[in-house]
């Protein structure tokens, strides 16, 4: 076998030689293109928006304050409209474990009817609502029977966010944090509703540190994100909805 993979090896050299430095200047322009969070920030709006694109963002939450919570799942994007979302652990003192899934066709989520179609917004809801308030959102309505906020549409207008000079989200922070952030408040139908902080690796989310305005007080959230992936290949049992299809 070794002998096999040194010929084939010698055979390709000068091509695969061809290869990796075409491979390594995509990735240094990539790297200069995403050079800044404030560059990187919408690039990754726009790769998870994208349809035709696959994504896995494995999270792991934590929240005190106004509300606690404690959370560890997975956000999964597909190329065809499916989506998956689903967490476990600590909400509000409750344990919960949620799941929602489309295949592109119908959505069946935790606590929910017995499926309806995919709303025509669904990525949208997902991804947006991912990059400007955090995955905790939609898990929180899906504690509740909820689905995604706006799959039906709109969500880009509804949650808008902006540049900031709050920086109260980044105490405790380790150095180099806030300069490896994208800082913004978050303004939900016209009213202000906090600020987060972005950690990005160019366009790749590594940590939220966000705060939360409620009535009753702020709730101080971080989100880390650990080995996430674009353009990956998802199996076919990825968005499989049997678990969740009762009428099967």
């Amino acid at each position: 076998m070794l002998t096999l993979l040194a010929l084939l090896s010698a055979c390709g050299g000068e091509g695969d030689a061809a290869n990796r430095a075409a491979s390594d200047d995509d990735a240094m322009a990539s790297a200069e293109t995403w050079a800044t969070p404030e560059e990187g920030f919408p690039a990754l709006e726009e790769v998870l928006s994208a349809s035709g694109t696959t994504a896995r963002i494995p999270f792991d939450i934590t929240a005190e304050g106004a509300v606690s919570a404690s959370l560890v799942g997975t956000l999964i994007l597909g190329s065809e409209g499916e989506a998956r979302l689903e967490a476990a652990g600590d909400f509000g003192g409750q344990q919960v474990d949620v799941v929602l899934i489309s295949d592109g066709d119908m959505m069946f989520w935790t606590g929910g009817p017995e499926g309806i179609p995919t709303p025509p917004d669904l990525r949208n809801a997902l991804a947006i609502g991912f990059t400007r308030m955090g995955v905790l959102h939609n898990l929180a309505r899906l504690t509740g029977g909820a689905p995604p906020d706006h799959a039906e549409g709109g969500v880009t207008e509804w949650v808008v966010v902006s540049p900031t000079e709050e920086r109260g989200m980044l105490e405790g922070a380790p150095e180099g944090a806030a300069e490896a952030s994208a800082v913004r408040a978050i303004t939900v139908a016209g009213q202000p509703s906090g600020a987060f902080a972005l950690e990005l690796d160019g366009r790749t989310p590594e940590v939220r540190r966000q705060l939360v305005e409620f009535p009753q007080g702020i709730m101080r959230v971080t989100e880390r994100y650990g080995g996430v992936e674009f353009g990956v290949d998802l199996g076919a049992s990825t968005f499989d909805t049997t678990p969740l299809d009762f009428a099967r």
